[in-house]
């Protein structure tokens, strides 16, 4: 399983929490349903962050003065 593939996952796990949610409110168990939804979507959401960031690390060349990719130093 790929990390795209794990963040549609963990937003069609959010999707079906807030719609169960909905059914169960007001109740205590469709409070729970939206904790969960909402947890569902922020793991969603760094999930996307982290792909992001890997993109970036990826693509880690800069346009040089003269029009040439150089690639970045990592000074760690």
């Amino acid at each position: 399983m790929n990390l795209e593939e794990v963040i549609n996952q963990e937003r069609e796990k959010s999707k079906r929490m807030y719609e169960k949610s909905i059914k169960l409110f007001p109740s205590f168990e469709g409070r729970k349903c939206t904790e969960s939804a909402e947890e569902h979507e922020q793991l969603a959401e760094w999930l996307e962050e982290l792909k992001e960031l890997r993109k970036c690390k990826e693509s880690s060349y800069t346009v040089g003065i003269w029009g040439r990719s150089v690639p970045v130093v990592d000074r760690r």
